[in-house]
């Protein structure tokens, strides 16, 4: 649970792949993006407000599935879980492992 605290999540994704060699892994847990319109536009509201000032720059609806993606990591393993076992704006998250492609 660190991704959604970066100020710069693009660039910090980029320096892991940089320090990565081939086939390395990026193993994450994190919380993600709601998956209904309703508790989506909910993080933003919180995201845009008073979350990142209360819980260290936190951002609740990053979608980091995706940023890995945009990096160039390649999704080996993904679980979604929620937690706690409630639909909050708090509880989505996802763990896995992200490996590091070729330079193609």
């Amino acid at each position: 649970m660190v991704l959604c605290s970066l100020p710069d999540l693009g660039g910090a994704l980029a320096e892991a792949r940089r320090v990565l060699k081939p086939g390395g892994q990026l193993r994450f847990l994190e919380h993600v993006r709601a998956d209904t319109p309703g508790l989506s536009r909910l993080q933003d509201v919180l995201d845009a407000t008073v979350w990142p000032h209360l819980v260290g720059g936190c951002h609740l609806g990053r979608d980091v599935e995706a940023e890995l993606r945009r990096a160039g990591f390649r999704i080996d393993h993904l679980d979604r879980f929620l937690f706690p076992p409630v639909r909050t704006p708090v509880s989505f998250h996802i763990i896995g492992t992200a490996v590091r492609g070729g330079d193609e």
